[in-house]
């Protein structure tokens, strides 16, 4: 009987002072734009530690840039048209939209003449194809001066009914969600860290193209390093999700890291699965989040223990 204890007691102890092999891994954050564009610069390096909030990249800002100037003037447009169709246009407000209708009409003529002219131009190569094509432009937007002064006049007639309002505060709610769409877009042509990390490794260069989702910049932040240790099925009953162990690496004194996932499924099956000396066989994967792993590094090699430091 005092065998069996003896051989019970050391059999404890062994379970006492195990130590389980493992690594360390990082989960690396994957710094990308939900948009695509061109870089246009970068602002770390692999190696450099960075703030929270802190500009990592930028990409240029054109088209949206010009879209934005564009979609502000369609909102002032909107707005003053909604204005005006809610206090009513005086008899002198449409005789000047009809003077700008006819402006526009006699810009059209113009500027179909000028393009006739061009095409002849063109045809004896004396005018390049650029030409012609601002030529073009000039008629098209003369066609749409035409056409947008043609509308406001027809409104003016109408009068100001409810339909005619609530049909212009619509285009203004449309035009501010453009802007807000655009000025979305143009923010997130910059990045920036999302918490105080490590730069890993720098994916794309000043004047690379990147696609929407890709990512441009890899982070490691001390609060995403873990460690990985395998424990057999004898020790796995002992050791619980929010348990601390010791962690020991090479080249520095041990520290404590919380277990934060036990596995369920083991990670090697042995042949017998009802030997019980092949359960010392079996081992499942734990994690353990270390309080402070800025001076780890992934894949270094760690032997766990179950116990806690004193």
């Amino acid at each position: 009987m005092m065998g069996v204890c003896l051989i019970s007691l050391l059999s404890c102890r062994r379970q006492e002072s195990a130590t389980w092999q493992g690594y360390v891994e990082a989960e690396t954050l994957f710094v990308s734009a939900p948009i695509a564009g061109t870089v246009s610069q970068v602002l770390v390096q692999r190696g450099d530690q960075v703030d929270a909030q802190q500009l990592l990249y930028e990409m240029q800002p054109a088209p949206d840039d010009a879209a934005l100037v564009a979609a502000q003037e369609q909102l002032r447009a909107a707005e003053a048209e909604l204005a005006n169709l809610k206090k009513g246009l005086r008899p002198d407000e449409i005789r000047e939209i009809e003077a700008e209708r006819a402006l526009a009409e006699s810009g059209i003529a113009l500027a179909k003449l000028e393009l006739q002219r061009i095409d002849d131009l063109v045809k004896h190569d004396m005018a390049s194809q650029e030409s012609r094509d601002l030529a073009q432009a000039e008629l098209t937007q003369q066609n749409t001066k035409y056409e947008q002064a043609s509308a406001r006049l027809a409104t003016a007639q109408l009068g100001a009914r409810s339909d005619l309002v609530e049909a212009g505060e619509a285009r203004v709610r449309t035009a501010r969600a453009e802007i807000d769409q655009i000025r979305w877009r143009l923010d997130n042509k910059s990045q920036y860290a999302p918490s105080s990390a490590q730069v890993q490794d720098v994916l794309f260069r000043v004047g690379e193209f990147v696609q929407p989702g890709q990512p441009v910049i890899h982070l490691l932040a001390a609060d995403r390093i873990k460690i990985r240790f395998f424990v057999d099925e004898p020790s796995l009953q002992a050791l619980h999700q929010g348990d601390t162990v010791t962690v020991h690496v090479d080249g520095r004194p041990p520290f404590t890291a919380r277990v934060g996932f036990i596995s369920t499924k083991a990670e090697y099956t042995p042949p017998f699965i009802y030997s019980k000396e092949n359960r010392q066989r079996f081992v499942f994967l734990v994690e353990a989040w270390p309080d402070d792993g800025l001076d780890l590094h992934p894949g270094q090699p760690v032997d766990v223990d179950r116990v806690a430091m004193p």
